[in-house]
């Protein structure tokens, strides 16, 4: 994502909270109840993550693979990617250059078609389509080749860490490469946090359909 998009989002989300008009401790209190939401967001997110399994629509292993690494919300953009890639598109024209394989892909019905280059020795794969590069998730196009190559994962250079389910648990580094004992602690209170939440969620999930067991759930 680009810097401006990303404090263009960053603005959107904010002024749903604040406004020019408050005064500096009204912004404070704003600002961390904004805080507050996106942590519970995070905190619903991380619930569905540990105990929602995404269904899968084929019998493909890439396909399960990426269901146990993802997201849920991302496994799901994935999962478009590869049943577009599986079941609409379709190879045009294979060659070799330079100990590369070049695959053009068409597309359904469009016009464009696409090159996907693939070495065999490092299953270093790049389209021309930039989606991977753009979204860090890999493309229909690229996904066709590795298929059509038996591959039954994803290669390890296209899980990005931040779309995977062990995104908030990896510590803080220095500049040395050391990890931080402050963060080591921070990671590890945030890691129960995130738990306890998970429980919570989990808890009121079970409850939300009886109105007694919510009375308990409240009580205790």
């Amino acid at each position: 994502m680009r810097t401006t998009s990303r404090s263009e989002s960053e603005n959107n989300f904010y002024t749903k909270f604040t406004n020019p008009h408050l005064t500096l401790v009204e912004f404070y209190m704003r600002f961390e109840s904004a805080l507050d939401a996106q942590r519970h967001t995070q905190g619903q997110f991380d619930n569905d993550s540990k105990h929602k399994h995404p269904e899968c629509k084929t019998s493909f292993a890439l396909e399960k693979h990426a269901s146990k690494i993802y997201t849920v919300s991302v496994f799901y953009d994935f999962q478009e990617e590869l049943e577009i890639g599986c079941f609409q598109c379709g190879l045009e024209e294979y060659k070799k250059e330079n100990g590369l394989e070049i695959f053009t892909i068409r597309e359904g019905c469009r016009i464009r078609k696409f090159d996907v280059s693939f070495n065999p020795d490092n299953l270093d794969s790049k389209c021309m389509c930039k989606m991977f590069e753009r979204l860090g998730i890999p493309c229909r196009h690229m996904v066709w080749v590795w298929k059509a190559k038996m591959i039954e994962y994803i290669p390890d250079a296209y899980v990005l860490n931040r779309w995977t389910t062990l995104a908030t648990k990896t510590p803080i580094f220095d500049l040395e490469g050391n990890i931080l004992e402050v963060c080591v602690n921070f990671v590890d209170c945030k890691r129960m946090l995130n738990e306890l939440w998970s429980e919570i969620h989990t808890c009121v999930s079970l409850a939300q359909g009886n109105e007694e067991d919510l009375t308990d759930l409240v009580k205790n």
